[in-house]
């Protein structure tokens, strides 16, 4: 068989692995790669076993998009394109690239600013559509690996695989304890976990891990693997820590300047900027947030007690679970705004701040939320499980604090693109027409009625279709997230391996394809 993995930096490491493991039970032959961050992909050492293999036929991101950035775009190609893949434009695919979408440090401050003109992104719209086809020429693939996708070219790819029938398996999180999932589908469930539902509380292990995860939400709030401790939405100044993340960040910017290649990769913005705003402007601006919140007379602890409030968290952006999930509502404020309108009379809105947020957006952005009459703000290191047990109701774009207020019993409407929406309409509703939601909280608030079964019914249906890895925190490496206590990157991936190779050959012989993108 031959594979196209999809990777974005450090992704490449859990594929360079899980290909030694894989290839020969699968009997692999051609493997097509994408791969971005030229920094990592040219010094990580598993990148280099991967290069040293001629087999391999690579699409290098930033060679694409120096060339794309550099030439005309071509409108009569994307729009066969286009033609061929069908709704929604190809512009979503520029937007799920934050790195080309928005400004050149938007993942360390708020910037709607395009770094890149419409000319430009259109021109790397039109590179990554030829290169992207080429590789699918050359690698004949059978199947494609990934994750969410977060690149134009990853977009570009899933697009095309749909379009034409190429099953792909895109691994991520389920939120649930440490369980990782190969799913089918870039929305709603994946179907080999929609196979389990009937039948999920079938399986003990499964129901018990569901049992438990319901009692534990319910008592402490949901907590799993790769989450930020909660020590980061405080966002202090820590100068110890300050000066030896600037002294690596200014190692790090040396090398990069040094590297023809890697000082020219597009999507790089640096290290030494990003490490100013993030240990030094982000605790300042999350400093004066906190004052703000105090000082306006509409923080959440202003609440009497005995006053109804709708809870509304806030997504970090640029993010997939706007981007991509949420792609009709990337202004939060004017979502807010729009709800905070649909609510019943008297009943006030709390607006929760993502902890990742705390200092990432100016404080003109709060005061716009402000602005709107019944609309409180709760500071970004307060528990959501405190929230949720208190409100009448939890409206979500998407995200795992909807999931955390179904388990804890509360009524949720969704907007966006989640799993969980399959649970019954008595516990949940998606308002895909915002004129509809008024009376949709109105409906779901009068006949509000909670089906345990079917909420353990789903959750064990995840389970049973997904694999206990520490993504985040072991395969990945990234720091101060939660992670199991017995985690060990050697079992984790052998235990990765095993559940691929069962859900690769699944998918293969029922021949199921991927469907259309919402």
């Amino acid at each position: 068989m031959n594979l196209i993995a999809l990777c974005q930096g450090a992704n490449l490491r859990i594929f360079a692995h899980l290909l030694e493991r894989i290839r020969d039970e699968l009997a692999v032959e051609g493997v097509g790669i994408f791969v971005a961050d030229a920094h990592y992909a040219r010094r990580a050492p598993e990148a280099e076993a991967l290069r040293r293999n001629a087999a391999v036929d690579w699409l290098m991101e930033w060679e694409s998009l120096a060339a794309g950035l550099a030439r005309a775009p071509d409108l009569a190609l994307i729009r066969r394109y286009e033609d061929e893949l069908g709704s929604p434009s190809l512009w979503a695919g520029l937007l799920a690239d934050r790195r080309l979408f928005f400004g050149r440090y938007c993942k360390s401050r708020q910037d709607y600013r395009p770094r890149y003109s419409e000319r430009q992104m259109l021109g790397a719209l039109t590179e990554a559509l030829i290169r992207v086809e080429r590789l699918f020429e050359k690698a004949r693939p059978d199947l494609i690996l990934g994750f969410a996708p977060v690149t134009l070219h990853e977009y570009v790819a899933l697009r095309l695989a749909e379009a034409r029938g190429i099953p792909f398996l895109l691994l991520r999180s389920t939120k649930i304890d440490n369980y990782v999932s190969l799913d089918d589908r870039l929305f709603g469930l994946s179907r080999h976990v929609e196979a389990r539902l009937d039948t999920a509380l079938d399986d003990p292990a499964a129901a018990s891990v569901a049992e438990a995860f319901v009692s534990r939400t319910r008592a402490h709030g949901a907590v799993y693997e790769g989450m930020h401790r909660p020590a980061h939405a405080r966002r202090l100044i820590q100068p110890a820590r300050t000066v030896r993340a600037l002294g690596g960040a200014m190692k790090h910017e040396v090398l990069r300047l040094a590297d023809p290649v890697v000082r020219r990769d597009p999507h790089n913005p640096g290290y030494l900027v990003p490490a100013l705003l993030e240990r030094l402007v982000q605790p300042w601006r999350a400093r004066r947030l906190r004052r703000l919140i105090r000082a306006s007379g509409h923080a959440y602890d202003a609440l009497d007690g005995g006053e109804e409030f709708c809870l509304f968290p806030l997504h970090f952006e640029p993010e997939i679970a706007l981007q991509i999930f949420g792609r009709p509502l990337q202004n939060q404020i004017e979502v807010a705004r729009t709800l905070a309108l649909a609510l019943p009379a008297g009943m006030k809105l709390v607006v929760k701040e993502h902890p990742r947020a705390a200092g990432f957006r100016p404080l003109g952005y709060y005061h716009r939320l402000l602005d709107i009459p019944n609309v409180l703000i709760a500071a970004p290191e307060l528990p959501s499980q405190r929230l949720v047990r208190e409100a009448a109701i939890v409206v979500v774009i998407t995200g795992n604090v909807g999931l955390e207020a179904a388990s804890a019993g509360k009524p949720v409407i969704v907007l966006g693109e989640t799993d969980y929406s399959v649970l019954p309409s008595h516990m949940l509703r998606t308002c895909r027409n915002l004129y509809d939601l008024s009376a949709d909280i109105r409906s779901l608030l009068s006949s509000f009625r909670l089906d345990a079964m079917a909420l353990e019914r789903f959750l064990a249906a995840v389970v049973a279709g997904a694999v206990p890895v520490d993504l985040y925190s072991v395969l990945l490496g990234k720091p101060g997230r939660f992670r199991s206590e017995e985690a060990d990157f050697e079992t984790d991936m052998q235990r990765l391996a095993r559940y691929a190779v069962d859900r690769i050959r699944t998918v293969l012989q029922t021949g199921e394809v991927p469907d259309a993108p919402a």
